[in-house]
């Protein structure tokens, strides 16, 4: 189906907020994921949500965040269209309640691959240009996985911007099993907060469970200011002691992002994203180059057919102008031939005419083969007397007799 642009392929999720489709748009052939939220029954503070996750959309272009392309308003159905980046894996919370049905687990070295890019997304929120962005809602369905199982922070609906990144905010928002103890308490809360969400996650990508759980909100609460956890000794140290940095009750116990980029696995981690990163590039324009001598192989190939037939052309023209000149050569004899036989016509309208100004003054004489003389008169020698030809003398003065009649009486 068709609209606006864009080709729907499936839905891929629903909200209370609307849908989120699969589309590609037509113009330039970018498969995205669209979101259709419908602000009907919006209130302000939910459509000021809204405009604050597009325009921090916007503004964070970076790997590990998910990409904003566009927008578009149907004023008419009151549906506005946000246009992203669509991740092949979905998200990180249906992988996990998959593993979970599956009783399958994560190996270490992913989830410090996965991990590392958390804390590098988060760390360009936390620093971003115009003051500190708290996520505020950091749990396994905003984290969204492409096709290589990279992570793409998104859902930045309940963020909000800080001047600095230990101001504090005041609103209490996010979904209870990741809230840090200081939101459960209504006290008020700074980027801290977004890394205990973290060392939630971290926690439930090792055990695919939360850290805190209860059997209602007030044990739930309970549980989460008291900071108790179980994790399993599968993992190694380093992980048990990132976690319990990460789940400190104190926030100024926890660590910032800065610190936890400088922690030795991670540093190694992002090394390896870098190298990785670079391999693929390289691999990329390895196939780019590739493609491109293919390309120019097969204009090879097109100009070697275009010289052969150039080659055929030539031989065909050569042809041609060979055929010409033996047709022209043929026209030449013929114009010679012409003019031949128009001089030969043209000397017998002349004897036919001088026959016929002689003929009047010998009408008794019968017109026979003619010849001529060096005047190119016709005479007729076959009715002259045969006496005449006896002596030279007699035959030159019977033709000057008769050239001198012919002088005076021209007609």
């Amino acid at each position: 189906m068709e609209e606006n642009g864009f080709e729907v392929l499936e839905q891929i999720g629903k909200g209370s907020f609307g849908f989120i489709r699969k589309v590609r748009k037509l113009k330039d052939n970018i498969v995205m994921a669209r979101k259709e939220i419908n602000y009907s029954k919006m209130s302000e503070k939910e459509k000021l949500q809204l405009v604050s996750e597009v325009n921090i959309l916007r503004e964070l272009r970076r790997k590990h965040i998910v990409r904003y392309y566009e927008r578009h308003i149907d004023k008419e159905n009151m549906l506005i269209y946000i246009c992203m980046e669509y991740c092949e894996n979905g998200d990180l919370g249906t992988l996990l309640t998959k593993m979970r049905r599956e009783n399958t687990f994560f190996d270490e070295d992913s989830i410090w691959k996965m991990f590392t890019q958390i804390v590098l997304a988060l760390h360009e929120c936390h620093h971003f240009k115009n003051g500190a962005v708290l996520h505020r809602d950091l749990k396994p369905e905003n984290i969204l996985l492409d096709k290589d199982l990279n992570v793409k922070l998104s859902d930045f609906g309940l963020s909000c911007v800080l001047k600095r990144p230990l101001d504090l905010a005041k609103t209490y928002l996010g979904t209870p099993y990741y809230m840090s103890p200081e939101q459960v308490d209504e006290k008020e809360y700074n980027v801290k907060s977004d890394i205990w969400s973290l060392g939630c996650l971290l926690y439930e990508m090792c055990e695919l469970r939360p850290p805190f759980n209860g059997k209602n909100e007030t044990e739930l609460w309970s549980n989460i200011k008291s900071g108790r956890y179980r994790l399993s000794q599968n993992f190694s140290n380093e992980l048990h002691n990132i976690i319990r940095c990460l789940l400190k009750i104190d926030p100024n116990q926890r660590p910032t992002t800065d610190d936890l980029i400088q922690h030795p696995i991670i540093k190694l981690s992002i090394r390896e994203q870098k190298f990785e990163d670079q391999k693929l590039i390289f691999e990329a324009e390895k196939m780019r180059i590739s493609q491109r001598e293919k390309n120019l192989t097969k204009k090879e190939a097109e100009i070697e057919k275009f010289k052969e037939k150039l080659l055929l052309r030539e031989n065909e023209i050569k042809l041609m102008e060979k055929q010409i000149a033996e047709r022209m050569q043929m026209i030449f004899e013929r114009e010679n031939t012409l003019l031949s036989i128009q001089k030969s016509m043209e000397y017998q309208q002349t004897d036919n005419m001088i026959e016929r100004r002689l003929s009047p003054k010998r009408s008794h004489l019968k017109t026979t083969t003619p010849f001529r003389d060096r005047t190119h008169q016709v005479v007729n020698t076959n009715y002259i007397p045969q006496s005449l030809y006896k002596t030279p003398e007699l035959k030159s003065k019977y033709f000057s007799d008769r050239w001198k009649q012919h002088d005076d009486n021209p007609n």
